[in-house]
């Protein structure tokens, strides 16, 4: 490799002569590890950097007072657990999940007034809601992302928005024992305190000021890691 430095900017040059044919890609490959050679680069400067961008262009569109119609009549909040189920719950069943990957909608979240008039939302219209709800209620909750599925998970090195396709809620203290609880807003068959497959043990950024590097979702553990089905 190559490098240049002149009026302010860093140039590249990689040389790369006869690449063997690839036949195919190797399957179940631990997350860090690469299923093909490539060149990545990002242009972050930090974790931080892009936690604070994001958490700009959507902190605004979280209005608490949107999401008051999806927790009207739950009642009091005596378990935080069990409160934090019923409004996933009341979500499942008030907003469908539909993807809007086009234009303005790729990135920023629609208002929750607006997702509940329409009763459907993708990822993160589901999450933007949420996260209106709880804190309408008085309990903490943030946007996270992270980059879904069993493949090559995002590098800690490359701070950027590119590999993410995918948000969650993250709520700190709200699980078992007050532990972090990490919600799909999508995974309508997922109890609370359980994550699907594909968000489990995933790096995630946690849109919410003083991040600093990507955090681990959980794990899927042997007891959750089973279906029952009555007939």
């Amino acid at each position: 490799m190559n490098e240049v430095r002149a009026n302010g900017r860093v140039r590249w040059t990689l040389e790369q002569g006869v690449i063997d044919e690839m036949d195919a890609m190797d399957s179940n490959l631990p997350a860090d590890e690469p299923a093909w050679p490539a060149v990545e680069f990002s242009s972050g400067a930090s974790w931080q950097a892009v936690a604070d961008a994001y958490r700009g262009m959507t902190e605004s569109r979280i209005r608490n007072d949107d999401a008051k119609p999806l927790i009207a009549g739950l009642g009091p909040r005596t378990n935080k657990l069990d409160y934090v189920a019923k409004v996933v719950e009341r979500l499942h069943r008030e907003v469908r999940y539909t993807g809007v990957e086009f234009g303005t909608a790729r990135l920023i979240p629609e208002y929750p007034s607006e997702t509940l008039r329409r009763r459907f939302g993708d990822c993160k219209d589901k999450s933007t809601l949420l996260v209106a709800a709880l804190r309408a209620s008085g309990i903490d909750a943030y946007l996270a992302l992270l980059s879904a599925g069993d493949d090559e998970d995002v590098s800690p090195d490359l701070p950027g928005l590119g590999m993410f396709d995918h948000a969650i809620v993250f709520v700190p203290g709200a699980g078992a024992h007050d532990a972090d609880l990490w919600i799909d807003a999508t995974a309508e068959y997922a109890r609370v305190g359980t994550m699907p497959a594909a968000d489990s043990d995933r790096r995630a950024l946690i849109i919410r000021a003083g991040t600093k590097e990507l955090a681990k979702t959980p794990p899927v553990r042997a007891a959750d890691n089973r279906q029952v089905e009555t007939r």
